[in-house]
């Protein structure tokens, strides 16, 4: 009787060591831990885009700003002042022809400027205020002929609007332009214009032009990504 309760205290004791050991073990688990990494992403470079009409008011790419297309260049005088587009056309008669060359640069700088593709959208403004169709504008104001977009430069992108968006066929590098490639050169006005009966005046009409940018790298589908950004800029 003795020898069964001292066997049957040993297995208590060798019992109550292993659950203590095991409650050992699950308290002390072996643990670390790493100092955070902060991965920081920056950039420093942007998109830089200039929007010129030589022609049209005498504003080159070296002017740092312009008068946005409602008045000459200050300084140009006499045949070079009457010469420019803006001139003409305050005071056009049937049949002129008006210069006008929209073109772009991507002015970012080598360092901090990135390649880009660059559109153009065109708006024509009737003389009621109202924004037409080109279709429409060429068949009240401008000769049968219309104007003639430069085609082998710039691809025409269709839109769900009024307006006509060129997109420039070549990506350009920062300091790159369009200068010896504008969009078009010249507005025809029809020779059949007639005066308002009332005013004795001829009608006024407008042409807009603005100029957009994307980022050429890591784009496969420039056309669409061009036209969703102007859709979202849309003036």
């Amino acid at each position: 009787m003795i020898k069964k309760n001292k066997k049957r205290l040993k297995f208590l004791i060798v019992y109550t060591l292993v659950a203590v050991l095991g409650i050992g073990v699950t308290l002390a688990l072996l643990r670390d831990v790493t100092e955070t990494k902060k991965n920081t992403f920056a950039s420093n470079k942007k998109i830089s885009l200039l929007l010129r009409e030589p022609s049209w008011d005498g504003y080159e790419f070296a002017d740092e700003s312009t008068s946005n297309g409602q008045s000459a260049k200050p300084g140009i005088t006499g045949d070079a002042l009457k010469a420019l587009g803006v001139e003409k056309a305050a005071q056009y008669v049937p049949g002129e022809i008006i210069p006008k060359n929209p073109q772009v640069k991507n002015s970012g700088n080598k360092e901090t400027g990135v390649p880009i593709y660059a559109a153009v959208k065109v708006q024509f403004i009737d003389d009621t205020d109202a924004q037409v169709t080109y279709e429409e504008f060429k068949n009240r104001y401008l000769t049968s002929a219309g104007i003639t977009f430069n085609t082998e430069h710039w691809k025409e992108l269709a839109t769900d609007t009024t307006d006509k968006l060129y997109m420039y066929k070549e990506i350009l590098a920062p300091g790159e332009d369009t200068s010896s490639a504008p969009l078009f050169s010249e507005v025809p006005i029809s020779l059949e214009l007639m005066p308002d009966s009332a005013s004795g005046l001829f009608p006024q009409f407008r042409i807009k032009v603005t100029a957009y940018a994307i980022q050429s790298e890591y784009v496969k589908e420039p056309e669409n990504e061009m036209l969703k950004f102007v859709k979202g800029t849309t003036k």
